[in-house]
């Protein structure tokens, strides 16, 4: 990892390059993550995944190595999240100055852990050439950042791994699966690609963002909430047939799932 000086937009704020908070990437990413106990984002930036993103439940650790990122986004302590009705949520959130990769190196988490990493790009990937952050990822660091990752993945964690689409990563994650979206830049539109070690999901962590647009996230909450209204109103043996319905249309949607890896294979 190698040490430059950072750069700042004029007026003095620090505008942070190649954040998730782009209209509709942090919704999406959100919607890409399984059910997890404990989250770790070791390049955590200005964190707008996980300000965004429910709390685990045990562990939701971000790590930073530039100090001055952390005091301009989370000096004033962790703001917290909020749901998608703008509520508060709890603050569970530990902010750790210090080196994402070598935490990932010396630390081994197992399953239930959720690891989500947005390091600096490669170089050959960015439509600028110039140092973007105070500490660059060098190739070297990128190489030994796909071995962590990839053995945090054989121990059974899900990792997620944000870039553009370099050589290295295409061909050292080619058994990973691949999602591409538009996501709003600084420079404007670009493919983001994620990679994930897992199949996508089939059950969220999350699901307060569901929906590929605005439009349709707000269609799906305004249903949310109306069954809910329903189901709180509707007597418990009655609510409770409907989860055993619920649970058999899963059921059948798993075995027919099952039947088609099977003859995939």
């Amino acid at each position: 990892m190698v040490a430059i000086t950072s750069r700042h937009d004029e007026g003095g704020a620090m505008a942070y390059n190649g954040g998730k908070a782009g209209s509709g990437t942090t919704q999406r990413l959100i919607n890409l993550m399984p059910p997890h106990r404990r989250y770790v984002e070791p390049f955590l930036g200005a964190g707008a995944i996980l300000k965004a993103k429910r709390p685990a439940p045990g562990l939701n650790l971000g790590i930073e190595a530039d100090a001055a990122v952390i005091a301009e986004h989370w000096g004033g302590g962790d703001p917290g999240a909020t749901d998608g009705a703008g509520e508060a949520m709890p603050q569970h959130r530990t902010i750790v100055h210090g080196d994402g990769l070598q935490h990932l190196q010396e630390r081994h988490y197992g399953t239930d852990t959720l690891i989500y990493c947005d390091p600096p790009y490669l170089r050959e990937t960015r439509t600028s050439t110039r140092d973007l952050y105070r500490y660059e990822f060098t190739e070297p660091d990128h190489r030994a950042l796909l071995a962590a990752i990839r053995d945090q993945a054989a121990a059974g964690a899900l990792v997620m791994l944000s870039g553009y689409h370099p050589k290295l990563y295409a061909r050292e994650l080619r058994d990973w699966h691949l999602t591409t979206f538009g996501s709003i830049t600084r420079r404007g539109m670009a493919l983001e690609h994620l990679w994930c070690s897992f199949p996508p999901p089939v059950e969220l962590h999350d699901y307060r963002f569901l929906g590929d647009d605005y439009r349709e996230r707000e269609r799906i909450r305004k249903k949310v909430r109306r069954w809910t209204a329903k189901l709180r109103d509707m007597p418990r043996l009655e609510r409770q047939a409907l989860l055993a319905a619920l649970a058999e249309v899963d059921a059948e949607a798993d075995a027919a799932a099952d039947c088609d890896r099977r003859a995939a294979a």
